[in-house]
C-alpha cells in the first residue's frame, strides 16, 4: 500500500539542508530504467503476488515519487529522460521507422556528467539511434554496451569498436540482467575514487517472456498461467540482479555516496497475444485507466525511487512530477553545470521537493504528453507497416496539417488531467474524437469526466494544450529525421527506412520501404558527407527482382535488375549537409501486377563495392565442356556486378583451354556492342579478353598481382584442378589471408558419378578414383601452410541445380538470351547428358553473386547452399556444407563413405531449396539485359 510522510519529517526541515551542505554531492549515480514495468508490478505497490525484497527495501531506504510520469512507450521516454526535455522537442515520435532517433544537437545526461569529468558508463537497451554519431558511446558514455532487442537469454551486445566501428558480441548462456549488473560492478570497482555515472536500461519485463526457471517455478506453484509465472519472474530475477548491486554498494562501504534512481520507462503493456483478461487484472492492483502506449494513467504513470542515504530522508512526495525534471534535479544534486545547453529544458529541479520541504500539492506548471495513433492498444495484428503513414516522415508541410483537436494527447495541472482522444477506436479503426477531464487526487482511475462539470477548467486546459502543441509544430527539431554521418573509407550501410521524406504512396516500415510500383517515386536521405568523394551505390531489399525499373540515384547514377542493383557509375557527394535523392523511373508494371517492393538497405561505398574473382577453368574444346563453358558463360552474365581479375585455362599446354575461354568472350563481346552492355556497367570485351593468361609463366604473376591488395578480399573460383592455383599459392602464401577460395568436390569420385566418366577411364572403386577436382587437390589440403585458408569445398551440391524442372526450361530458353546463349546451346547439344542447364562448377558463381548475404559468412544461407565449420582444430576457416555436423572425414573420406553419401544428400537438398529463387533471379537478370 502507499506509504505516508513520515510523522517526524517537519523536525528534519532544519536539519536536511545542513546534511545536504556537509555532503554537498554525492560521488556515484546510478539510474535503473525497466521496460514495460507497470506501477502495479511490484510488491511495495500493493502487488501481493509478485516478489520484488530487493526493491521493496529500497523504496523503504527511498524518497518515492508517487505521481511520477513517464511517456508512453519506450523510446519516448528515454529521449526525455535523457534530454531533460519532452520527447517530441528531441526528434523523437515512435518507436521505430527512424522516428527514435535523439536529434545530434541534443545534450544527454552522459554528455553533462561526461562534461563535469565524471566518468559514464551506460548498459542495456538504447533505443535512441543505432547509426553512427547516434549510439551511446557517442552521446556522452565512456563506456557504452547496446543489447540486442531483445534477447534475454543468450543476450547479444554491441559496442564500439577500435578499428572496425561497431562490434557484435554474443554472450551465450549468460542473461541480459545478470550480464549488465555484473558490468557495472565490474566498472565501479575499476573507477574507485572516481565521481561515477551509471545507465543501466533493462528489458524487463518486455516481451519475449523469459527467466531463469526458479524464478518463474514459484509462479507456476502458487497456480498462475504459464505466461504470467514468467513475466512475474522477469521481475523477480531483474529484482535479485539489482539486490546484488546494492549489496556490492554496501559490502564496498559506497552506499552512502551513491545516489540510486530506479523507474520504468511506461505502463505495462496490454499484450494481448500472451496475457488473459484474468492475467492483466493480477497486474494491475492499482486498477489504474489505460496500458503502454496511452496517455492514461496505466500509460504513464511509473514507479521511481531516489535513494541516497543519509541525505535524502526516505518518504512519499505526493506532488506531480514528470520525468523531464530528473535532469535538472540530478544537476543540482550533483552540482554539474547546466548554461552550456543551448536548448532550453522542459523540466525543473525537483531537489527541493526530495528535500520533503515543498509539503503542499500546488503545482504552478503543466505537465504534457502525446500519444501516437500507432500506440494506441488494441486487436490490431501486428504489422511492420504499422497503420497507414505511421513511420512516414514529416516535413514542414505535413506537419502544419496537423490539428490540435485531432491528436491523442494530455495535459496535467496540478490536481486535473485532460485527456484528448484516447478511446478506442472503433470496429471500423476510427478513432472518437472525444475530450475528458479529470480529478486524479479524487478519482486516480480516472472514471468520471468533469469535462461538463467544469467547463472553465477545461476550456483553460483546452487552450493550455492547443499552444503546447502549435509550439511543438513550430520547432523544427520536432518529429525530426536522422542525420545520417557518411564518414571513412569502408561501406556506409544506410537503412531504407531512416528517410527525410518520401512519395506519399510509399510506406516507410520497421524493417523497409514498402510499395515502389508507380513511376516517379522518390525517397530522400539527409546526410552529412565528411569527405567529398564518389561514392557507388548498392540497394538491397525483397522482392526487388519483381520490380521492372530502375532507380535513379541524385539524377545521375542508376540502378536496376540489369546492373544487379549496384549503380555502375558513382554518384558525387559534396563535403558537408547533402540531400541522397532516390527516383523510380522506366517502371514497366504488367496489367494488373502490383508487385510488394520493399526496400530494406543502401550501401554507398568509396570503392567500387562488386566482389572481385580469378577463375582457374579446364574449359576444353576437346569433350565440349558443357560444364565450364555454362559457368563462364553464367560468370559474364554477371560480369557487370563482379570484378573479374584474372582467367587461368588450366590447359595451358593445349590451346583447346585458351581457345575454349576466347570463344566465350567474343559471344559476349556481340552481345555487348548489340545491346549497349557499356550502359548497364559491365566490362568492355577487350578487357576480359585481357584478364586471359596465355601462357604457364603469367599464372604466377597475375594471381599475385590480383592477390596482394588487401583493401577487399579476392574471391578464387576454382573450377576444375587445383594445380596451376597450387603453383599461385605455393610461391606466395603470404596472400593467404587476402584470398577466399571456393571449389567443388572432395578429391574422390563418387559412386554415383562413376556413370558419366568416359570409356577411356581407368574403371577404380570409388576410393581409388580421383575425380577431375582432385588435381593439387590434395597437396594443397595437406600443407600446414595453408591449414587456416578460408575455403569453401562445395561437395557436389551443383546436382542439386539440374534437378526439377527449371533447368530444362533454362536449356529451352537458351537462344533468346542472344549470342551467349546460343553459344552455350551450341556447346551442349551434341552432349546428351547436358541438355539442360548443366552448370557443374557455378554454384561457385552462385556464392558471389547472390546478393542476399553477407559474402565472409558462410554460414548464412545463400544460393549455393549454407556452411558450418566442422573441424575447428584442423582447419579453422575450412567450410563445408550445413551438414558437415555428421563429421564426415574430409582428409580421409573413405573412412567415413557412408556418411559422405549422407552429406552429399543433405547438401544437394540446401541447394534445391534455393534452386527455384536463384533460377527466377537469373531469368529476370537476362529479360532485364536482353530485352534493351
Amino acid at each position: 500500500m502507499p506509504r505516508r510522510v513520515l510523522p517526524f519529517i517537519q523536525s528534519l526541515l532544519v536539519f536536511l539542508p545542513l546534511v545536504l551542505a556537509a555532503n554537498p554531492s554525492p560521488d556515484r549515480v546510478i539510474i535503473i530504467q525497466a521496460d514495460d514495468l507497470g506501477y502495479g508490478d511490484v510488491g511495495w505497490h500493493g502487488n501481493r503476488l509478485v516478489s520484488t525484497p530487493a526493491l521493496d527495501r529500497l523504496a523503504t531506504e527511498s524518497v518515492e515519487l508517487q505521481d511520477f510520469t513517464v511517456n508512453p512507450v519506450c523510446a519516448a521516454s528515454r529521449a526525455t529522460l535523457m534530454t531533460g526535455r519532452h520527447f517530441l522537442k528531441t526528434g523523437v515520435s515512435h518507436v521505430h521507422g527512424g522516428k527514435d532517433f535523439l536529434n545530434l544537437d541534443e545534450v544527454t545526461l552522459g554528455d553533462l556528467f561526461q562534461r563535469a569529468g565524471w566518468r559514464t558508463g551506460y548498459w542495456g537497451k538504447w533505443h535512441l539511434g543505432v547509426e553512427p554519431g547516434y549510439e551511446a558511446w557517442h552521446r556522452g558514455f565512456d563506456v557504452a554496451k547496446r543489447l540486442q532487442l531483445y534477447r534475454h537469454r543468450n543476450a547479444v551486445f554491441f559496442t564500439e569498436g577500435e578499428e572496425d566501428g561497431d562490434v557484435e558480441r554474443s554472450l551465450t548462456g549468460q542473461w541480459g540482467d545478470a550480464w549488465m549488473v555484473d558490468e557495472a560492478i565490474a566498472f565501479l570497482k575499476q573507477q574507485m575514487g572516481e565521481k561515477a555515472f551509471l545507465y543501466l536500461a533493462s528489458m524487463t519485463p518486455h516481451s519475449p517472456l523469459d527467466a531463469p526457471d526458479r524464478f518463474i517455478q514459484p509462479y507456476l506453484d502458487a497456480g498462475l498461467s504459464m505466461n504470467l509465472a514468467k513475466h512475474f519472474g522477469m521481475i523477480s530475477h531483474l529484482d535479485f540482479q539489482i539486490g546484488r548491486l546494492l549489496e556490492f554498494l554496501k559490502t564496498e562501504g559506497l552506499a552512502d555516496s551513491t545516489v540510486i534512481l530506479f523507474t520504468s520507462d511506461n505502463g505495462p503493456s496490454i499484450s494481448r497475444h500472451l496475457f488473459t483478461d484474468a492475467d492483466r487484472q493480477l497486474r494491475k492492483p492499482d486498477r489504474m485507466r489505460g496500458w503502454k502506449g496511452d496517455v492514461w494513467e496505466g500509460g504513464v504513470r511509473a514507479p521511481c525511487l531516489i535513494r541516497w542515504l543519509g541525505n535524502l530522508e526516505p518518504g512519499v512526495v505526493l506532488k506531480p512530477i514528470d520525468q523531464a525534471d530528473i535532469l535538472p534535479t540530478l544537476a543540482e544534486l550533483c552540482q554539474l553545470p547546466i548554461e552550456g545547453n543551448t536548448l532550453p529544458l522542459d523540466g525543473v529541479s525537483q531537489v527541493e521537493a526530495l528535500n520533503l520541504l515543498d509539503k503542499s500539492q500546488k503545482v504552478a506548471r503543466p505537465i504534457f504528453n502525446w500519444s501516437h495513433p500507432g500506440w494506441i492498444t488494441g486487436l490490431r495484428p501486428y504489422d511492420p507497416r504499422g497503420i497507414a503513414g505511421e513511420y512516414n516522415p514529416l516535413t514542414a508541410s505535413t506537419k502544419s496539417q496537423m490539428d490540435p483537436a485531432a491528436e491523442s494527447m494530455s495535459v496535467r495541472l496540478g490536481r486535473y488531467k485532460l485527456v484528448r482522444n484516447q478511446d478506442q477506436p472503433d470496429t471500423a479503426g476510427n478513432r472518437p474524437l472525444k475530450t475528458g477531464l479529470f480529478d486524479l487526487w479524487a478519482d486516480p482511475g480516472e472514471t468520471t469526466d468533469l469535462a461538463t462539470t467544469l467547463p472553465e477548467k477545461r476550456q483553460a486546459m483546452d487552450a493550455l494544450l492547443d499552444d503546447w502543441f502549435t509550439e511543438i509544430l513550430n520547432q523544427p527539431s520536432s518529429f525530426g529525421h536522422p542525420r545520417l554521418r557518411v564518414e571513412g573509407e569502408g561501406p556506409r550501410d544506410i537503412a531504407a527506412k531512416l528517410v527525410k521524406g518520401v512519395s506519399p504512396s510509399l510506406q516507410n516500415a520497421v524493417n523497409g520501404l514498402y510499395g515502389w510500383n508507380q513511376e516517379g517515386q522518390w525517397a530522400e536521405y539527409d546526410l552529412q558527407v565528411a569527405n567529398a568523394g564518389p561514392f557507388w551505390v548498392k540497394f538491397q531489399g525483397s522482392n526487388l527482382g519483381e520490380l521492372r525499373g530502375e532507380f535513379i540515384v541524385n539524377g545521375k547514377a542508376r540502378a536496376s535488375h540489369a546492373t544487379g542493383w549496384i549503380s555502375p557509375t558513382p554518384v558525387w557527394l559534396d563535403a558537408g549537409s547533402q540531400t541522397l535523392r532516390l527516383e523510380l523511373q522506366g517502371l514497366q508494371v504488367e496489367a494488373g501486377e502490383v508487385p510488394e517492393i520493399q526496400l530494406e538497405t543502401l550501401s554507398l561505398s568509396r570503392e567500387d563495392p562488386r566482389p572481385r574473382v580469378f577463375i582457374f577453368t579446364d574449359i576444353n574444346i576437346d569433350m565440349g565442356d558443357p560444364d565450364d563453358r555454362q559457368s563462364l558463360i553464367h560468370l559474364l552474365w554477371y560480369a557487370n556486378e563482379l570484378r573479374i581479375e584474372g582467367i587461368v585455362p588450366d590447359r595451358m599446354g593445349e590451346p583447346q583451354g585458351l581457345e575454349a575461354c576466347l570463344m566465350a568472350v567474343d559471344a559476349y563481346a556481340a552481345d555487348f556492342e548489340a545491346l549497349n552492355w557499356a550502359s548497364l556497367g559491365y566490362p568492355e570485351p577487350d578487357r576480359v579478353r585481357s584478364l586471359i593468361a596465355p601462357s604457364q609463366d603469367e599464372v604466377v604473376d597475375r594471381f599475385r598481382e590480383a592477390a596482394s591488395r588487401d583493401d577487399s578480399p579476392l574471391y578464387v573460383l576454382v573450377w576444375g584442378a587445383m594445380r596451376n592455383f597450387g603453383r599461385a599459392l605455393r610461391a606466395h602464401p603470404e596472400l593467404v589471408p587476402n584470398i577466399r577460395v571456393l571449389t567443388i568436390g572432395t578429391g574422390l569420385m563418387m559412386e554415383r558419378h562413376i556413370q558419366h566418366i568416359p570409356d577411356s577411364w581407368e574403371a577404380l572403386p570409388p576410393c581409388e578414383m580421383m575425380n577431375w577436382n582432385a588435381g593439387g587437390r590434395n597437396a594443397i589440403f595437406e600443407d600446414p601452410r595453408f591449414n587456416d585458408m578460408w575455403w569453401v569445398e562445395l561437395n557436389w551440391t551443383y546436382e542439386g541445380m539440374f534437378t526439377g524442372s527449371e533447368p530444362k526450361q533454362m536449356w529451352n530458353q537458351l537462344n533468346t538470351f542472344g549470342t551467349l546463349g546460343g553459344h552455350m546451346r551450341e556447346v551442349t547439344r551434341n552432349q546428351e547428358w547436358a541438355r539442360y542447364f548443366r552448370v557443374g562448377d557455378t554454384p561457385t558463381v552462385l556464392y558471389v553473386i547472390d546478393p542476399r548475404p553477407r559474402l565472409d559468412d558462410p554460414g548464412q544461407p545463400s544460393w549455393a547452399g549454407r556452411f558450418v565449420q566442422p573441424f575447428l582444430s584442423e582447419r579453422p576457416h575450412y567450410w563445408t556444407d550445413f551438414s558437415g555436423s555428421l563429421e564426415w572425414s574430409y582428409a580421409d573420406p573413405c573412412s567415413t563413405w557412408d556418411l559422405h553419401e549422407l552429406v552429399e544428400d543433405e547438401a544437394r537438398g540446401t541447394l534445391e531449396h534455393e534452386r527455384p529463387g536463384m533460377y527466377a533471379s537469373l531469368l529476370a537478370k537476362l529479360q532485364a539485359i536482353y530485352s534493351r
